[in-house]
């Protein structure tokens, strides 16, 4: 009789479906494995998130030593750029910012519309001051 924690157990282990099946007692069938895949995939992403946390710390350790004492500088540069975008500081990516001032921008003409906009950059680029009417803000208590 086919066993579904068996299935279960063993893709997770392999992530091979076709040896899921055989170790489950399943015919060989890759529409069975998928959906057996689907019909029990919460437990399967369960035990998948349950793995990764265990191996974590073994993961953490092979960066570690790779970056302390692999031979190639390609490979310890690799490891320091991982373990430090793990720690959150990661590189900027080019086109990332390209995306974050069209973004500014987009906000900027909303606020003082495109004239207001072009005028707020020339004086930025070129350091000018602007004059203008003095804003006076009032703080509101909320």
């Amino acid at each position: 009789m086919p066993d579904s924690e068996a299935f279960i157990q063993t893709y997770v282990e392999t992530g091979n479906v076709m040896s899921s099946l055989a170790e489950g007692g399943y015919k060989p069938n890759r529409n069975t494995g998928y959906v057996l895949k689907k019909k029990h995939q919460e437990e399967i992403e369960k035990r998948m998130q349950e793995r990764l946390r265990q191996t974590g710390p073994k993961a953490l350790a092979v960066v570690e030593n790779l970056m302390d004492n692999a031979m190639s500088e390609t490979v310890r540069l690799g490891a320091a750029k991982d373990m430090l975008d793990r720690a959150g500081y990661k590189a900027y990516d080019e086109n990332s910012i390209g995306k974050n001032i069209e973004e500014m921008n987009q906000q900027l003409v909303a606020l003082v519309g495109k004239d207001g906009a072009k005028l707020l950059i020339h004086s930025m680029r070129t350091r000018k001051t602007i004059s203008g009417p003095e804003i006076e803000a009032e703080v509101v208590d909320a």
